[in-house]
């Protein structure tokens, strides 16, 4: 590499990079590879002199449009750090974890080997921070419970959820939970909750919380289930969200069927709802409701669920 275009600090830098016992290479702005470590030798089968000097993706042109190429480019222009799990190429069966990180001049990345233990610990660490950023993300508090002591952990999203400040070991009590219910809620809450518990029931309530916090009263739906041992339940877990949009828009509806049923019910006019027949032939229709003045009106009773052809058909009416 031209050395007159790198700084005093990054020649260091490169210099120190075979003490790395990871696989290490680094890539400077122009895509072109300015170190290669005796790992990275002994990793990829050949040494410096084949790639030092090139444009990386004229060496892995195969990388392009791949998760591993989509990371360097996206390290390499919005200077993000980036960490892969992935099978190795060349070894087949070979788990790898690579590190991609912005420096000074480019990019540099680290290839680790790992056991087949390590990669599935680190996979599963990978899912679970997916999980919580999907939680926290769509607003979902997760919590678990021992029942015997009433001390267990939750998510941040769920102190948030009741209007708390997340403690700094993210433990929450069951205390803590009843203190924030609603003073009409409580009772009811605790009863459907103890009995769930008693019989190893999945437990899915709605409830009322006044939020610490602000002071605000939430609609808040809660799912849990019991971990059983032979003596009873012995720990919960479950997860809470805020549905208090959805329960104003539920009442909202009551409210207006209910002054709708009023005014339907008491207007003098005759009025109905009807359902028109499909299909060919003439046109007829069923009464699905009907209020007291059509009735009145018209000497019909009973006419809800019949059709207009029907009635008119009948003798009696």
């Amino acid at each position: 590499p031209n050395d007159s275009a790198l700084s005093e600090a990054d020649r260091r830098f490169l210099d120190a990079i075979d003490c790395v016992s990871d696989a290490f290479y680094a890539i400077d702005q122009n895509w072109r590879v300015v170190a290669f470590n005796k790992a990275a030798e002994e990793y990829f089968g050949f040494g410096p002199e084949r790639v030092v000097g090139r444009n990386f993706w004229e060496i892995f042109p195969q990388g392009r449009g791949t998760e591993f190429g989509d990371a360097l480019e996206s390290a390499m222009d919005k200077r993000e750090p980036s960490k892969l799990l992935a099978e190795s190429s060349l070894t087949p069966g070979k788990s790898i974890e690579i590190r991609i990180r912005p420096w000074a001049s480019g990019i540099c990345v680290a290839i680790d080997d790992l056991t087949q233990q390590e990669f599935a610990e680190r996979q599963l660490r990978k899912s679970e921070e997916r999980l919580r950023l999907a939680a926290e993300g769509a607003g979902i508090g997760a919590y678990e419970l021992d029942l015997a002591s009433g001390v267990g952990v939750w998510s941040e999203s769920a102190f948030r959820l009741l209007g708390l400040e997340p403690t700094a070991d993210l433990r929450g009590t069951y205390a803590l939970w009843q203190s924030v219910l609603h003073p009409d809620d409580r009772e009811r809450v605790e009863r459907e909750h103890d009995s769930a518990a008693e019989r190893g029931a999945d437990w899915r309530c709605e409830y009322r919380i006044i939020r610490p916090s602000d002071g605000e009263m939430r609609w808040i739906e809660t799912y849990g289930r019991f971990i059983m041992r032979a003596s009873g339940a012995c720990r919960s877990v479950g997860i809470a969200t805020d549905i208090t949009e959805r329960r104003l828009a539920e009442d909202g509806l009551r409210e207006s069927e209910a002054r709708f049923r009023t005014l339907y019910n008491s207007i003098e006019a005759g009025f109905y709802i009807a359902e028109l027949k499909d299909g060919p032939g003439p046109i007829d229709y069923r009464f699905v409701e009907a209020n007291p003045a059509l009735s009145k009106l018209t000497g019909l009773s009973d006419v809800v669920g019949r059709w207009r052809r029907e009635i008119e058909s009948s003798p009696e009416e």
